[in-house]
């Protein structure tokens, strides 16, 4: 994998989300697109790599996004997808602004493709982000 591929499917992931959620008014909305997100790629992932892969893939992302922003360490990864209630409780008892959600949240999503990235290249991510993509139509 180069630098640049990885910097081509961060843009486009970053751009993706916005477009997707930049309409959103409130952290809840926030929220609860991201959590339709990353149960979209929940779903993929597990297709190509199984349940244990993807939560694999969904740990290690958590991992690194929490270096950056601790506060996704409260998305918990469960059996079968991605729990955000504690990442709800939090934001609320943080009073957290819908821009501190959405960056929080964008990471936690940047990692996940970094992760995937990292693993195969573009043969994960450029099927997943089309995948995101198309589904938003």
């Amino acid at each position: 994998m180069k630098g640049n591929d990885w910097s081509a499917s961060h843009r486009r992931v970053v751009a993706l989300l916005k477009q997707r959620l930049g309409s959103a008014e409130n952290c809840a909305q926030v929220i609860d697109g991201y959590e339709a997100v990353l149960a979209s790629i929940w779903s993929f992932t597990a297709r190509l790599l199984g349940e244990g892969g993807a939560r694999a893939v969904m740990v290690r992302a958590g991992q690194l996004a929490a270096r950056d922003v601790p506060m996704v360490q409260q998305v918990r990864v469960k059996e079968n997808g991605v729990d955000f209630a504690e990442f709800r409780a939090l934001a609320a008892a943080k009073n957290c602004s819908t821009h501190e959600v959405m960056d929080a949240l964008t990471t936690l999503a940047a990692m996940i493709f970094r992760t995937l990235s990292e693993l195969a290249g573009d043969i994960l991510t450029e099927p997943l982000l089309q995948y995101l993509e198309h589904e938003e139509r």
